[in-house]
């Protein structure tokens, strides 16, 4: 898909939402998140603490730790955006999957019913007349 047809910043913030939930200790090693981040800094942030994160409070962490910054200290949330997606399709994050085992079972089976029910739909229809030459 070329970089024209979405935002980077709406990938990179769905991208955020999934990691912190399935691999929140990739992002925080990566990005050396810690304590900062929390509203009261006291102790180095744990994974379910970045789970309540908002996602656009985490882009815009990650883009002061990787110093994602515009004239007058304001985050640059595209640049930070982009440092995300290409972290991920670089694999500098980590080994992440989309998609697990379990997910792909469910999606085949789910194909595999809807599969048997347009058959069935299919052969109790009337077969249709073929006009005459």
């Amino acid at each position: 898909i070329g970089r024209n047809a979405y935002e980077d910043d709406d990938v990179a913030l769905a991208l955020l939402a999934y990691l912190k939930t399935h691999y929140s200790p990739l992002l925080m090693a990566r990005y050396k998140l810690d304590a900062s981040l929390a509203p009261t800094p006291v102790a180095p942030m744990a994974a379910d603490s970045l789970a309540a994160l908002h996602d656009e409070d985490l882009l815009q962490a990650v883009a002061a730790r990787r110093v994602a910054l515009r004239s007058g200290q304001r985050v640059d949330v595209q640049k930070a955006a982009e440092i995300v997606i290409q972290d991920f399709r670089t694999g500098t994050l980590g080994r992440i999957t989309l998609e697990t085992p379990a997910e792909f079972s469910g999606w085949l089976a789910q194909s595999v019913a809807d599969e048997a029910l347009k058959t069935a739909l299919k052969a109790t229809q009337k077969p249709k007349k073929k006009a005459k030459k």
